[in-house]
């Protein structure tokens, strides 16, 4: 089920606060549910747990954002498109460790020759914003071949416990300060972009 316009205007018209902290944070996912219910919200504790679990971090360490948070997405490019079967779904993990060690990743890689200089501005826009996007990386990398494998393995999971086939997109942060810029950047992007179309 998709939201209609007016729903997705009634949240947009809040506070940029309001939507990062009750939308964006809160304890339902759309894509466990299109309304919250008490199932819905403890599918998406259980998922979080399940990726803390497999990446060594704590569960209020991950997020899901963008249309498969809330049942649309706040990229303004996308003009409010609906989460369906085809839309990612896109994990924030905030870790620093995890993040300095692909930051240090992305340095051997650069140094040994096999970076791929056509996702050059990609990477470093996103470590200057201090996250982590995996382009860029060969897979000769160990840290990114370890990344491939203990991820591969979790989205078989995925699929059939928690019944998602769509792609997953990993994003690491260093900080929730780091998460906080970002998303309010584009929710910022995106509210000025609707009212200026309606």
């Amino acid at each position: 089920m998709s939201l209609l316009l007016e729903e997705k205007k009634s949240i947009l018209s809040k506070d940029i606060d309001e939507i990062y902290n009750e939308d964006l944070l809160g304890s339902h996912a759309f894509c466990f549910g299109d309304i919250p219910t008490v199932e819905s919200i403890k599918k998406y504790d259980s998922f979080k747990i399940s990726v803390a679990n497999l990446l060594g971090v704590h569960k209020n360490d991950i997020n899901i954002f963008g249309s498969a948070k809330i049942g649309y997405s706040l990229n303004p490019e996308k003009e409010l498109k609906d989460f369906n079967e085809d839309s990612d779904i896109d994990i924030a993990i905030v870790s620093s460790n995890i993040y300095r060690t692909f930051r240090d990743a992305y340095l051997e890689e650069f140094y040994s020759g096999r970076f791929k200089y056509y996702k050059h501005k990609q990477v470093t826009s996103a470590i200057f914003r201090k996250f982590i996007i995996f382009d860029g990386f060969s897979e000769k990398n160990s840290e990114y071949r370890n990344w491939l494998e203990k991820t591969g393995e979790f989205e078989a999971i995925i699929q059939l416990e928690y019944e998602l086939n769509n792609e997953i997109n990993y994003r690491i942060f260093e900080t929730w300060d780091a998460v906080e810029y970002y998303y309010k950047k584009s929710i910022n992007e995106c509210k000025v972009k609707f009212c200026e179309n309606n």
